[in-house]
């Protein structure tokens, strides 16, 4: 999955966030203990994603609070990228992941 994190990087994902996106990802495909709580507002995106399904996320389906934590990134590099775009990028890497591509 290190390439995953290198791909959400190229997307300009913040780089805590896109780690701890590969390791929850991890924790639901090797069914591992799950780390200390995150803080606010990842601990939340965390919450909503697996309410949707981490498997739900390897097929295009991110839960949008993810955006809450990506948004303040994006602003303190001065990019115009919205978080629509970025939220779309996301999911076209996990189902990159999921297919192999």
């Amino acid at each position: 999955m290190k390439t995953f994190e290198e791909d959400l990087l190229g997307v300009q994902t913040e780089p805590h966030l896109a780690k701890t996106i590969v390791q929850q990802l991890n924790i639901w495909l090797y069914n591992l203990p799950h780390p200390p709580i995150s803080p606010e507002p990842l601990n939340t995106a965390i919450d909503h994603q697996t309410i949707v399904g981490w498997d739900a996320l390897l097929e295009g389906c991110v839960a949008s609070t993810w955006s809450l934590v990506q948004m303040p990134y994006l602003q303190s590099l001065g990019s115009h990228q919205s978080l629509h775009r970025w939220l779309t990028a996301l999911a076209i890497k996990a189902i990159k992941v999921a297919w192999g591509l």
